[in-house]
């Protein structure tokens, strides 16, 4: 055994001992012989077997290492210090935040007790390591979920006030709602083909921030026109084309947002939460449309322009992105690019061919259904209201699904499906006369929402996955732009249709035929769409491939 030399203490027993400063004084003990310095063993000529303590220490374990099984006894600094390691290294706590006594299982450990309250693993004051969930997707990608989810539920109530507006306030016919209805879609082949060059050169989160600010004005002006007394027809197609062109840019960022806010394997996830909150917003839009049009009127769109206040601070709240893309070529060059990207690549094809198929008829289906419910059924506002919310529900169901469905038969398979099951179910409508006209609008609309959202849910991984980050800005906006420039002509030609058949067949006969028609045009986008899965299945056998194989030795790689 070695022993250290002595030191200053260690001359013997006695006064020569040493003490730590701010130590309180020992009583003196009856054996001699005890080393008085650092820990020394067993020494010769030492009275036992001792080891030297700290002042304050008992025999066996120290006192603060040792549990006490009172209540209140924990020391807080000690607490607090743990909790400290816990938070830093993510070690696992008891249900009081502190660990438990030496020895004793975890299953046995008592919640620790501090002011009278038992403390849970999931108690407001529990100890419990917050850590980051797989599920969540960032604080960028939450703020952006929170502020579309407000926007939405202000858009519904748009939708459902501007046609109620139209037909109870200014007398119109169904040609001017067509007309207005037309005025929704009518920026995008006017707008479209340039807004993802400009968005491409612009900031996206600061674009998208104005167009929120520009929505919420021209909104805005809906009802100060009605109170001041100049509110017509013409006004309602300008605001309501002003609010088309906004959200047209809007659009385009919001396509890049997701992708720039989410990584790519939680693409689907973040897809499907905002198609729920979108279902959500559908269910709750338009029984407080309906009930916000009861109470205040036309004051019920200032709900709307609020809503596009806190989108737009949404977006002041998160981290920069979306910054200008350094791309190559005139805007004439990413113009016409877009647009043979889409053409070019066998998947982005068959989905144009199938979303301009579906957008030819689905319009008519939307535009003339205000049109049956008021004048044909003689519906209430609050009953049509109450129908609309019951049957959005489906399209909270379809958002929650849709993943799932597209995991287990594959996206494009999932997408040809749901286009044809979405339109058929638009022929619910025939039943009217038989049934109440509150049942069969819900129900219809149900199914019809249902399908819907497994179609928005597909669609935009299956595009995004053929396209690179750089190239995202212009594909959306030339895709954009074809299939959503068919919706002005299809809403006016729904228009035009129940306008010329209502003197032959009445008001409820024109519009439930028309609406018919509409569908079964609409459920051709079927076939187009067939094919989408086995090119996604080749373009991902293609990728593994090179990885399973060796290369050939004799032939150089092509």
């Amino acid at each position: 055994m070695s022993v250290r030399a002595a030191g200053p203490g260690d001359a013997g027993p006695g006064p020569a001992r040493q003490r730590r400063p701010g130590a309180r004084p020992r009583p003196a003990r009856g054996r001699a012989g005890r080393p008085g310095g650092a820990r020394a063993g067993r020494l010769p000529g030492a009275g036992g077997d001792h080891r030297e303590r700290r002042p304050g220490h008992r025999r066996g374990r120290p006192a603060a290492d040792r549990p006490r099984h009172g209540r209140g006894h924990r020391p807080a600094a000690r607490g607090a210090v743990l909790r400290d390691l816990h938070a830093e290294h993510r070690l696992p706590a008891r249900p009081g935040g502190l660990p438990g006594p030496r020895g004793r299982r975890a299953g046995r450990q008592r919640p620790h007790r501090q002011d009278g309250r038992l403390r849970g693993p999931h108690g407001r004051r529990g100890g419990l390591v917050k850590a980051r969930r797989p599920a969540d997707l960032g604080r960028g990608f939450n703020l952006f979920w929170a502020g579309q989810t407000v926007s939405v539920v202000g858009d519904r109530i748009t939708v459902f006030a501007v046609p109620t507006l139209m037909i109870f306030v200014l007398h119109a016919s169904a040609l001017q709602v067509g007309v207005v209805a037309m005025a929704q879609y009518l920026g995008i082949p006017l707008l479209g083909p340039v807004a993802g060059v400009l968005v491409d050169r612009w900031n996206k989160r600061r674009t998208m921030l104005v167009c929120d600010l520009i929505r919420l004005v021209a909104v805005a002006v809906i009802p100060l026109a009605h109170w001041l007394g100049f509110l017509s027809t013409p006004l309602l197609f300008g605001c309501v084309a002003v609010i088309s062109g906004a959200t047209i840019f809007f659009n385009v960022g919001y396509l890049i947002a997701v992708p720039a806010v989410v990584e790519e394997d939680q693409m689907v996830r973040a897809y499907s939460r905002l198609e729920g909150s979108g279902s959500v917003s559908e269910v709750a839009g338009p029984s407080i449309a309906a009930a916000l049009y009861s109470a205040l009127g036309v004051a019920a769109l200032l709900v709307d322009a609020a809503s596009y206040l806190v989108s737009a601070a949404c977006f002041r709240s998160m981290k920069p992105w979306g910054d200008r893309t350094l791309v190559e070529g005139t805007v004439w060059e990413r113009l016409t690019a877009g647009f043979r990207m889409n053409w070019a690549d066998p998947v982005l094809r068959r989905v144009v061919l199938a979303a301009v198929t579906l957008n030819c008829g689905g319009p008519v289906f939307v535009t003339v259904l205000p049109v049956l419910a008021y004048r044909g059924m003689g519906v209430s506002v609050g009953v049509f209201g109450a129908a609309m919310s019951v049957g959005a529900v489906g399209a909270l169901a379809g958002a929650v699904v849709a993943p799932r469905i597209g995991e287990r038969f594959g996206l494009g398979r999932t997408l040809a499906w749901s286009l044809l099951l979405h339109c058929l179910v638009g022929l619910g409508v025939l039943a009217a006369p038989a049934l109440p006209a509150g049942p069969v609008i819900a129900v219809t609309m149900g199914c019809y929402g249902f399908f819907m959202s497994c179609i928005n849910v597909c669609s935009a991984p299956t595009r995004q996955s053929r396209m690179s980050a750089e190239h995202q800005g212009v594909m959306h906006a030339a895709f954009r732009t074809v299939t959503w420039g068919v919706i002005p002509l299809a809403a006016l030609l729904g228009g035009l249709a129940v306008s010329a058949l209502t003197g032959p067949l009445g008001i409820l006969d024109a519009a439930r035929w028309t609406m018919a028609g509409g569908t079964l045009l609409a459920a051709c986008s079927f076939l187009p769409a067939l094919g989408i899965q086995a090119r996604l299945d080749a373009a991902a056998r293609a990728q593994k491939e090179p990885f399973s194989a060796e290369p050939e030795l004799t032939e150089p790689a092509r």
